[in-house]
């Protein structure tokens, strides 16, 4: 999805000494030549030391917005508000919550020491919970419509998901594909037929709110056994909330595939 929508999404920041040079004149953040790339399909996510002080540089792609960045940090501020630890932002030298810097917006938090990822079924069995508690403080938090709709994220809308599998396996047929592949394309299509037409009549009476959208992994950080950190919300939205949950729940099928799915391997992550 790299630099997607013909362009619009934009590549992934890449550290430069410009870029250190507006974190030192915007917010008095020296780094020096102490700085480390965190990861991130997204974002550039960089830590940074100045004396014995650590934050985090976060440089977004071009297409978020103001108004997207601004329900973000409202969105952190109420979990954290309520229980949930998200990231501490750090205002700028003259109290803005971000700058802007070659066509991105960029924020600067307090880094969070963390000992391990939601990457255990004992992790999984706590980090649930905590999306429980997520999803009920996000009930009622009202957000812009770009915090609800966002341009490019991993999910798709129900009546579309027919539509959008369609188009994808067009591609895979178009470019002379191996038996292997058409097989994979054949089976998307009839998946996606089967589960549209399973959940027509229910689509409607499923709850619909604002969701995390991508709770697993390394977007969930533990220390001493308890969740340190719920980081990572590019793909915030609103959706059905079964469909958060099952985001999680697919991950951790591909995480432990010695255990398949059934009804005793779901009451396992939910107990």
């Amino acid at each position: 999805m790299d630099n997607a929508g013909g362009g619009r999404r934009g590549l992934r920041a890449t550290p430069s000494l410009e870029l250190f040079q507006a974190l030192s004149d915007y917010y008095g953040i020296n780094c020096g030549n102490e700085v480390v790339d965190l990861g991130g399909s997204s974002n550039l996510n960089l830590l940074v030391c100045d004396a014995d002080r650590r934050y985090v540089l976060r440089a977004y792609r071009p297409y978020v917005t103001e108004d997207r960045l601004t329900d973000i940090q409202l969105v952190r501020r109420e979990l954290s508000t309520h229980g949930v630890n998200c990231s501490e932002i750090i205002s700028t030298l003259s109290g803005q919550p971000w700058i802007v810097f070659d066509g991105r917006l960029v924020e600067v938090e307090h880094y969070v020491e963390c000992d391990v990822d939601m990457d255990s079924w004992e992790r999984i069995k706590i980090g649930l919970s905590v999306l429980g508690m997520i999803h009920t403080i996000l009930r009622d938090v009202e957000v812009s419509a770009e915090a609800k709709f966002p341009v490019f994220a991993n999910y798709i809308e129900p009546h579309q998901a027919v539509n959008k599998t369609l188009q994808g396996t067009r591609r895979v047929r178009e470019w002379n594909p191996s038996l292997a592949e058409q097989r994979l394309a054949d089976a998307a299509e009839e998946l996606a037929y089967f589960v549209s037409n399973a959940e027509r009549d229910l689509i409607t009476l499923l709850p619909r709110q604002l969701v995390h959208g991508d709770f697993w992994d390394n977007n969930v950080f533990f220390r001493g056994g308890n969740v340190a950190l719920v980081a990572d919300f590019d793909f915030m939205g609103e959706r059905t909330r079964i469909d958060d949950l099952a985001l999680t729940l697919y991950f951790t099928c591909l995480k432990f595939p010695e255990y398949p799915l059934s009804e005793d391997y779901l009451q396992r992550v939910s107990m």
